[in-house]
């Protein structure tokens, strides 16, 4: 699915934002455990379920410690909080969603093992990569026993639309990271170009968890093709509101590494938009700067200058947008307290980025 940035939709701004687990560890602790706590309440016995079945187990040491490590560190759960609300509002949920879910989450932690070898990241949620504590060898071959575990669990179900809905996601994933890492520290890179590789690389494994937890629910292919779309559209919201604060929140902020992307190559809507404002006004430093690869140089350019920065201000409203949209995609499903979850979800991208905005560029500099 190609998704498409839009003025359309309106935007709300909060002064003074709640946040859900969904923010980033700044973030005021109470407000967000009310936030959040107030969506996985909705399914706390079927969350307690799929941590429960996340837990590999192994009995050679190294696997057995890389795994103690990496279920301790624990995460977001967003893509199984996903799965199991979209399965709610269209009906009961039972163990199958618990099960899809874990497989779901499996997979993601794969792609994560993956995504920071290839990125050279050092910090994760925290804490030191796995590659960093056990060579990149061991952390990919793990990610790969994650993936392998994952498809082993949805083989048993008997549910072949769900199992080819998790294939088609985890393939538009591997499909993604590959295109972003072919443009990497290219300069022609669109937005079209961006939000076709934002949409595989996240995009897709929220939608495909929306849309398995609506078909093991009974759902109609019209609603689960609205699950579908909510959780590609939210997917890369959260994904354009992660590549913000890479560029402008620290290490401290956001639980891992920051400012890889611009370091790899990577560049994303704030950098192109700030591109496209130098391009305007006849100004090239940004675009020396990044072919240069002098990374200093340009993130202060994009933090400090008057022609660069507002391209951040832009970035913050095209993820507003995009999470106004994931939210209206789900009108066609009926009222409940599950749906109702699931707007939460995407009003915290909002909250994310208000927060950010209020502390970093408001500011006219990164909380570093």
């Amino acid at each position: 699915m190609r998704v498409a940035l839009q003025a359309s939709c309106p935007v709300t701004r909060v002064d003074n934002p709640p946040s859900g687990n969904l923010t980033f560890r700044n973030m005021p602790k109470d407000a967000e455990n009310n936030r959040w706590q107030s969506v996985t309440d909705l399914i706390e016995d079927e969350l307690r379920q799929v941590e429960e079945t996340v837990r590999i187990r192994a009995e050679t040491p190294l696997v057995k410690a890389m795994l103690e490590r990496i279920h301790a560190i624990g995460g977001k759960r967003m893509r199984p909080v996903l799965l199991l609300l979209s399965g709610k509002a269209i009906g009961p949920i039972g163990p199958k969603h618990v099960t899809v879910a874990a497989a779901i989450e499996l997979s993601h932690c794969a792609t994560l093992l993956h995504d920071d070898v290839i990125d050279g990241a050092e910090i994760r949620r925290g804490q030191s990569c796995s590659h960093v504590l056990w060579g990149s060898p061991s952390a990919v071959l793990m990610g790969d026993l994650m993936f392998s575990e994952a498809f082993k669990l949805v083989c048993d179900l008997n549910e072949p639309a769900v199992t080819a809905s998790l294939c088609r996601a985890v393939s538009s994933v591997c499909e993604g990271e590959i295109l972003q890492w072919q443009r990497s520290f290219d300069a022609g890179l669109s937005e079209s170009d961006y939000l076709e590789i934002t949409s595989r690389k996240t995009g897709a494994l929220c939608a495909g968890a929306c849309r398995a937890g609506a078909l093991l629910s009974g759902a109609t292919q019209a609603q689960a093709d609205a699950c579908f779309e909510f959780g590609s559209v939210f997917g890369t919201a959260y994904q354009v509101a992660d590549d913000y604060a890479d560029l402008f929140c620290s290490n401290e902020d956001t639980g891992k590494t920051a400012g890889r992307d611009l370091e790899g190559g990577r560049y994303t809507l704030p950098v192109l938009r700030a591109m496209a404002a130098g391009r305007d006004a006849g100004d090239n430093r940004l675009r020396r700067a990044l072919e240069e690869r002098d990374v200093d140089a340009a993130r202060r350019l994009l933090l400090d200058d008057c022609i660069f920065r507002p391209a951040a201000e832009s970035t913050m409203e095209a993820a507003l947008n995009l999470a106004e949209k994931a939210k209206i995609s789900l009108k066609i499903l009926p009222r409940s307290e599950a749906l109702s979850g699931m707007e939460t979800m995407a009003d915290s991208v909002g909250e994310i980025l208000t927060a950010i905005g209020s502390g970093t560029v408001r500011e006219g500099g990164a909380s570093r």
